[in-house]
């Protein structure tokens, strides 16, 4: 999920292939991707500068939103598509739909099943190259993609105002590194050899898959943890409390307008705040929306 500058919500409705657009008003409308239609990587369709609402994808994953173009990761086509927001036009801006793992200019650059993006500056983007246990890197301009680093189950990305990309993976970790830093990406939470719901400091902390990051201005890093059905948050300076927020681990889409803790999701994949920073939206598998 993303927002633009106008407060529009941007929304991967995987089920039906498609992303959709929820303006101010609660209007809904489909601005890429054609419903109930998939496109096979067999298929030479890949609709570059058409109608976005005329091309279809297979399994888009992630979306983000800078300078009025909207990026979504097609999971099953290995590429990172481009839609104009003012004219919606659709173009490819990396990958070739062929999953496997070269940085490059473009097409001729290499992902497999790449996940989630976040806007870094104006004009950069991360990107977790989930099949090739990799966080990379895209100038948008020139469309050139660079391996930051290794990331095994690299899943969810988010990016910081400071420009500290944190990482979510399917190993039950929270990691970080500083976007303009060399290197990898320290754990600050969980353990990748531990499954489970646990409260607590740092990587004393335990997760399931972490589908979705986001934070806010107090220091918070808001957690979608897939498999336990709850929203967790984090701060994010030592010690890095971690505590759950939403959710009690059963599955379900209840609770609108009670507590939070008596809620229920089912397996909640991404979490975004709204404008005011006041209110954590999470998007479930079960296709819903739930603001708390």
């Amino acid at each position: 999920m993303a927002f633009d500058t106008l407060g529009n919500l941007y929304v991967v409705d995987g089920g039906n292939y498609i992303v959709r657009k929820i303006d101010t008003a609660g209007i809904v409308s489909t601005i890429g991707g054609m419903q109930g239609n998939s496109i096979s990587r067999t298929l030479d369709n890949n609709g570059d500068g058409a109608q976005a609402t005329s091309t279809r994808f297979l399994s888009p994953h992630g979306v983000c939103v800078n300078d009025n173009y909207l990026y979504m990761t097609d999971y099953g086509n290995d590429w990172i598509r481009t839609i104009d927001l003012t004219t919606g036009i659709i173009t490819t801006l990396a990958g070739n739909t062929i999953g496997n793992d070269a940085d490059g200019i473009g097409t001729f650059a290499y992902m497999n099943q790449p996940t989630q993006c976040a806007v870094v500056t104006a004009g950069t983007i991360v990107v977790a190259d989930h099949g090739n246990d990799k966080v990379k890197s895209i100038v948008t301009s020139t469309r050139l993609v660079t391996t930051m680093a290794t990331v095994t189950g690299a899943f969810s990305v988010w990016v910081d105002s400071t420009s500290m990309v944190y990482v979510g993976t399917d190993r039950y970790t929270i990691l970080r590194r500083s976007f303009s830093t060399a290197g990898g990406f320290s754990t600050i939470a969980g353990q990748s050899t531990v499954f489970g719901l646990t409260d607590g400091t740092g990587t004393n902390a335990l997760f399931g898959s972490i589908n979705g990051l986001w934070d806010d201005t107090d220091g918070n890093l808001y957690i979608t943890d897939y498999e336990h059905h709850v929203v967790r948050k984090m701060r994010t300076t030592s010690p890095r409390v971690v505590t759950t927020i939403a959710g009690n681990s059963t599955a379900g889409s209840t609770g609108d307008g009670g507590d939070a803790f008596l809620a229920t999701f089912n397996l909640p994949y991404g979490v975004i705040l709204d404008a005011s920073g006041t209110k954590a939206k999470a998007k479930l598998d079960c296709k819903t929306a739930i603001s708390g």
